[in-house]
């Protein structure tokens, strides 16, 4: 019986993996660009931002490739979606500066 936990447990590990997979990595480009509008960004910030993205909002749905939304939409986005996911301010912030920084080349749609 308790192999079914650690299997469940084992299989949601590989998924989130495969999730945090698909998004961009943070570059020294994107520190630079993050640092225009936030800063007290750093990499390290941008990479707790990615981590917090994967693991909370992977929570209720599948990850959305940051890319796939211009920066004004995600800001609006998580704005709203923090509030019903209940994400912490702080946890709000950095999710926000991850994903407003990788999506700063996305097209209008």
């Amino acid at each position: 019986m308790r192999q079914i936990p650690c299997t469940i447990a084992v299989l949601l590990a590989v998924a989130l993996a495969g999730c945090a997979a698909a998004l961009p990595p943070v570059l020294a480009a994107d520190i630079a660009y993050a640092q225009q509008q936030w800063p007290e960004s750093t990499a390290e910030t941008l990479q707790q931002g990615r981590q917090r993205y994967v693991v909370r909002c992977s929570n209720c749905h599948a990850l959305i490739v940051p890319s796939a939304h211009q920066p004004g939409r995600w800001r609006k986005e998580i704005n709203e979606m923090s509030k019903r996911a209940h994400v912490l301010p702080l946890e709000r912030d950095l999710i926000l500066q991850y994903l407003v920084t990788q999506s700063r080349d996305a097209t209008k749609p």
